[in-house]
């Protein structure tokens, strides 16, 4: 019975956020947000609330952007994406209760937040993906800080 009570009493000790932020540390956590930042997201078209990026203003733009390889936005639908040279430039800032998305929005000059809204987050979708994402590994991080 002591064990039990012990294990209990570890359980309701644990720090979430702790247990969290170290999972965010992890290179395939912090790559598979990115990959749902911009490549689920931004090259959908989509800012981080969720609404269109904008249209491309030039017809002829539009259709040569169609035809891009990988190209996943509707058709006219602005991606962000040219030579994912701005998609390499996100990096993930694990933080107590979370963690922050930065990245260069202002690498080809104007910045693409003040045009677009905010790209660097993830929207409603994507953090429900996150979420089943993070199961397996939160239950491992918890388990393993019980069995200490």
């Amino acid at each position: 019975m002591d064990a039990l009570i012990n294990l209990l009493e570890r359980f309701t000790a644990l720090d979430i956020d702790t247990i969290t932020s170290g999972i965010y540390k992890k290179d395939v956590v912090q790559k598979f947000i990115i990959e749902l930042n911009t490549e689920k997201q931004i090259r959908e078209g989509l800012n981080a609330e969720g609404d269109i990026l904008g249209f491309y203003r030039s017809f002829s733009y539009a259709v040569s952007k169609q035809r891009i390889s990988g190209n996943k936005a509707p058709f006219g639908q602005v991606d962000l994406y040219v030579s994912g040279r701005f998609f390499r430039t996100f990096r993930i800032i694990p933080r107590t209760g979370g963690f922050d998305i930065e990245a260069n929005t202002s690498l080809y000059g104007d910045d693409f937040e003040l045009i677009y809204g905010n790209v660097k987050g993830l929207t409603d979708e994507s953090k429900g993906l996150l979420a089943i994402y993070l199961v397996d590994f939160i239950k491992k991080a918890i388990i393993k800080e019980l069995l200490r």
